[in-house]
């Protein structure tokens, strides 16, 4: 069910984690919110943890907020805005960055475009990217309330965080002393 949830609602490649993807018609439907609802059931009844959140998901279904001091390109899981990073990067000149104007703008950019400004563009399509995805965290949240799920994770970030975030499991080992 878990891995279900994961393929059908969540979006990124690697193994440092995946983001919700941006999906008005699941956030209308309360799919989010359904999702966090599993979540909380499953690590209640000892099911799979969904451990396949990216870090700055699971710090803001923690406490609620974004920090966006600490959100990069790779914290980027949509496939055309991770597209749009690498254009923006390889552009060599003006003219190949302009070529890109249209998708620079609609992310909320409204410096002057231009080679020097590379660094803000991609500030931007990051911030855009990322924060697009806070109604369906905030979804998932909701349902984790469920059990009191969610007043663990604010109370006790770092012993849940495994539980959430993949490479981050924590091996328990009972060993006496003789």
């Amino acid at each position: 069910m878990v891995s279900g949830i994961e393929n059908r609602l969540f979006e990124g490649a690697g193994n440092q984690g995946i983001n919700p993807k941006h999906s008005l018609t699941d956030l209308d439907n309360e799919n989010f919110r359904t999702i966090g609802e599993i979540m909380a059931v499953s690590l209640a009844q000892g099911g799979p943890p969904p451990a396949f959140l990216r870090g700055w998901c699971y710090s803001f279904l923690c406490t609620g907020e974004v920090d966006l001091n600490s959100l990069s390109k790779e914290d980027v899981a949509n496939l055309e805005s991770c597209q749009l990073i690498s254009r923006v990067e390889d552009s060599a000149d003006a003219l190949c960055l302009m070529l890109n104007t249209d998708e620079i703008i609609s992310c909320g950019y409204t410096s002057q475009i231009n080679l020097d400004s590379k660094e803000s563009i991609i500030r931007a399509i990051v911030l855009h990217s990322t924060t697009r995805l806070i109604p369906m965290l905030q979804q998932i949240r909701k349902g984790l309330e469920l059990y009191g799920l969610v007043d663990q994770m604010a109370t006790n970030p770092e012993a849940c965080r495994s539980l959430f975030v993949p490479g981050n499991i924590i091996k328990v080992s009972i060993l006496t002393a003789t």
